[in-house]
């Protein structure tokens, strides 16, 4: 530790540094909570202590395993196997108690535990894991609808699973009330430079759901989309 943060540290607690940490340790804080209440590294404050042995206040560290067992009574493994089905590795990690995937990755091997975490951005769906994208693409769902059933809904498996609504017959409306052709209609609006927001609008997609499906009309028919980007 910087010869200049002990001193520091003591001015400002208006006590010794050791019989500082002392008294940090009665409170059954470990390292790691002391260091973080005295704004250091607790890398740096354990080296420190290490050097000085004899004044080390801190009872002998436990494994994170052995402590999670200890605090909550699930076993290890147990609480492994759980999270995996719906944690991503770094999710479980801090969970269990770990500063970071890679400690909690050195205990799964010494330990023996074989876990799948869930892949970062991950939903699990009837027992396939896979990013929201994927799924959506699986079931025939565009991404703005998608994004429109998660808002409305929550993350949860009917937006990915509800089938989507055909509404071919707004075409049929919007000619009877435009007189031309529903694609006429569109092309004509987006040539006088209007966006694509404003042209469903026009054409009575009102509503975020419709606005959804009117995208969903165009993505299905690039050919016809003038907003189409090459």
């Amino acid at each position: 530790m910087n010869r200049a943060i002990q001193p520091a540290i003591e001015a400002r607690w208006g006590m010794p540094f050791w019989s500082l940490l002392a008294d940090f340790a009665a409170q059954e804080l470990s390292i790691a909570d002391t260091a973080r209440a005295l704004g250091v590294n607790d890398n740096t404050l354990r080296s420190l202590v290490r050097r000085h042995p004899s004044r080390d206040p801190f009872p002998p560290q436990r494994s994170k395993p052995v402590e999670y067992v200890l605090d909550t009574g699930e076993p290890f493994r147990a609480a492994v196997q759980r999270l995996a089905q719906t944690h991503t590795e770094h999710a479980a990690a801090l969970d269990l108690g770990y500063s970071n995937q890679h400690h909690l990755r050195a205990d799964l091997v010494k330990y023996g535990v074989a876990v799948t975490f869930q892949r970062p951005g991950a939903y699990t769906l009837a027992g396939v894991s896979a990013t929201l994208r994927e799924h959506a693409a699986a079931h025939g769902v565009s991404d703005s609808l998608m994004y429109w059933r998660v808002r409305r809904w929550g993350l949860c498996d009917r937006v990915f699973t509800t089938p989507v609504q055909r509404r071919d017959h707004r075409h049929a409306q919007v000619e009877q009330h435009t007189g031309e052709p529903f694609w006429g209609a569109v092309q004509r609006l987006a040539r006088q430079g209007h966006s694509r927001r404003h042209v469903a609008r026009e054409l009575g997609y009102v509503r975020t759901s419709e606005y959804a499906t009117f995208s969903e009309t165009l993505r299905r028919h690039p050919d016809k989309n003038p907003w189409r980007t090459a």
